[in-house]
């Protein structure tokens, strides 16, 4: 068996999952919405999207529910402004056992999440753990309790076509840099009536 030091990107290389590069597709990734309809990636296309790892039962006020407080923050100033960053936020739970759409659903009524600018999403979960791998995610389960879930923090910011532009490791970032850096990504893409 593999040592793998604690951190970085070694988790997700050494389960053999490449890391996505910054500037490189995003590979497309079918899920299950709060509706409990069928959705993927691609259905965001022409939305710059800020993608979320995240499971609801989360008992880590600093990881998951932290993910959910900045996106409602976003989510609260991309209204303000009409949205004219043409963003989705997506927020990816990796416990399909117990976030089911009516859980998700439930979830996002309590932090206010409109579904045109905020989904909650899951899929299969081996194919959630591999497309979430992609962004270096490491999750790993309790065989004892697949409820008792570690995991790291990752959210990505995509641009309109899919293409992976930042990654912000841990809890460290704020609204207001992803929205500055969404903003950037705008006017740099030359997308502004393109």
């Amino acid at each position: 068996p593999l040592a793998v030091a604690d951190g970085g990107a070694a988790p997700a290389a050494a389960s053999g999952f490449e890391l996505i590069k910054t500037g490189a597709p995003v590979p497309d990734q079918t899920f299950v919405d709060q509706d409990g309809k069928s959705t993927s990636l691609s259905a965001f296309r022409g939305d710059a999207v800020v993608v979320t790892f995240i499971y609801t039962s989360c008992p880590m006020p600093n990881f998951c529910p932290r993910m959910d407080q900045n996106f409602a923050k976003m989510q609260a100033k991309l209204k303000e402004n009409g949205n004219i960053l043409k963003a989705h936020l997506l927020s990816v739970s990796f416990d399909p056992q117990i976030d089911t759409p009516k859980v998700m659903k439930e979830h996002a009524a309590k932090l206010g999440a409109d579904p045109r600018l905020w989904s909650f999403v899951t899929g299969d979960r081996d194919e959630i753990d591999k497309w979430s791998a992609g962004f270096g995610v490491s999750i790993s389960r309790a065989t004892n309790d697949p409820r008792d879930i570690t995991h790291n923090l990752r959210t990505a910011l995509l641009d309109s076509h899919a293409t992976l532009a930042q990654i912000y490791t841990g809890n460290e970032w704020t609204p207001d840099q992803v929205l500055a850096d969404l903003a950037a990504q705008r006017l740099e893409g030359g997308e502004v009536g393109g």
